[in-house]
């Protein structure tokens, strides 16, 4: 079974942790879109796009991989740590995720 890979994205523009919106993450989904969200954060010099090595486990396994990218931005500084956190609350919210699970990859 084929599935879709959604990829949305969006310039980041950030100025500050109390001005991030959901508009200013960029993030890309792999995996089976119904199955459980786990967020995916990548490493240093890596992007969303690493994840993508996932998508077939993550379909064969129900799971659902969104991509957070830290490094993308309009102003080159892309997200801190603090950012990507509250990032997810953003999306976690956006989605309804009662609960979501979240890999990280060190570079």
């Amino acid at each position: 079974m084929r599935l879709k890979v959604h990829r949305y994205s969006k310039p980041v523009n950030i100025l500050e942790l109390n001005m991030l919106t959901i508009d200013d993450i960029v993030y890309k989904t792999y995996g089976d879109e119904a199955g459980y969200p786990v967020f995916y954060l990548h490493g240093w010099i890596s992007s969303s796009v690493e994840a993508e090595l996932l998508h077939l486990e993550a379909c064969d396994k129900q799971v659902y991989i969104i991509s957070i990218d830290r490094m993308q931005s309009r102003n080159g500084k892309g997200l801190n740590y603090q950012q990507v956190s509250h990032a997810i609350d953003l999306l976690s919210s956006l989605f309804n995720y009662s609960e979501c699970g979240v890999i990280g990859c060190s570079g």
